[in-house]
């Protein structure tokens, strides 16, 4: 008895591991293990993976990447279309 509730306990040992990603630490956010950025709101909101800053569209509230965007003077848009639609 006392071998197969050994068993069934590194059976749920080995199957929690593996659904865990086969991480070990303690699974806080920010944890260097986890590699997941801390949740507090410290990372840089502004910035896509690549570093870039995001600009939001004027007319459809979409974000683009600085470097993809249509600009008319201070004004951010995702496509020469929505400029256009804008009206400038």
């Amino acid at each position: 008895m006392l071998k197969l509730l050994l068993l069934i306990a590194l059976i749920g040992g080995g199957l929690w591991w593996f659904a865990r990603g086969g991480r070990a630490g303690s699974g806080r956010d920010g944890d260097a293990s986890s590699g997941r950025p801390p949740a507090n709101g410290t990372g840089d909101a502004g910035q896509n993976k690549a570093g870039e800053n995001m600009v939001r569209c004027e007319y459809c509230n979409t974000h683009v990447p600085h470097s993809a965007a249509v600009f008319a003077g201070k004004h951010g848009f995702c496509c020469e279309e929505h400029r256009a639609a804008a009206g400038y």
